[in-house]
């Protein structure tokens, strides 16, 4: 597998994941009116999935920079990590504050790793970069 696939790799998990991300906070409120119980564990989640989203990002993001030469990727990823973090932190007793602010950390994580691939794309830097 070509260093170049890894990145896309991880890039697809990434997109997968945000995605996964904005419809968890699209149906959470639906789920909880249905099984208020389900409130405690699905909690104890968020630290996991923030640690999965930043590993994700720093081995598609930090390689794929470094090859294309292109960092147009890192301002939405920062963003991403910045919303979801005060999400997770700021607003886990204020739900309805906690899904609009994940989401849109989300939001800018999907299209973080949208323009890494795109950036790995059109590189230029090696031979087999154009597919």
């Amino acid at each position: 597998m070509s260093v170049k696939a890894k990145h896309v790799g991880f890039d697809n998990l990434g997109q997968f994941l945000s995605l996964l991300c904005i419809v968890h906070c699209a149906l959470m409120p639906l789920v909880l009116a249905a099984l208020p119980a389900a409130t405690s564990f699905m909690e104890g989640w968020h630290p996991v999935l923030f640690a999965l989203v930043l590993a994700t990002c720093f081995l598609a993001l930090v390689p794929g920079s470094r090859q294309h030469r292109r960092w147009g990727a890192w301002p939405w990823a920062l963003s991403g990590i910045a919303l979801l973090a005060t999400a997770m932190l700021c607003f886990h007793e204020k739900p309805l504050y906690e899904i609009l602010v994940s989401s849109g950390g989300a939001f800018c994580m999907l299209m973080a790793h949208h323009k890494n691939r795109k950036h790995l794309k059109n590189c230029n830097c090696c031979p087999h970069a154009r597919r």
